[in-house]
């Protein structure tokens, strides 16, 4: 539980790192592999990438998400 004075502090640092990673890391994560599918896909390598990056960064935030429910009921 974050203190009443620090939520706002706790906030700015959650949606620092939650851009750092989601506007840094997603687009070089489909870029490399945007290139990496060129070879066999082509033009639709870019689609494909999207196809798989998007789903498994979804199950990465969903599993996170479960995760942190377990301590959420405890300190309730």
């Amino acid at each position: 539980m974050v203190p009443n004075r620090m939520r706002a502090m706790a906030s700015a640092i959650y949606f620092l790192v939650l851009n750092l990673i989601g506007m840094g890391l997603g687009p070089l994560a489909v870029g490399v592999l945007s290139d990496t599918l060129a070879p066999t896909y082509g033009a639709d390598s870019l689609r494909y990438a999207l196809l798989l990056i998007a789903p498994a960064m979804f199950a990465w935030g969903a599993v996170h998400f479960f995760w942190a429910s377990s301590y959420i009921r405890q300190e309730s």
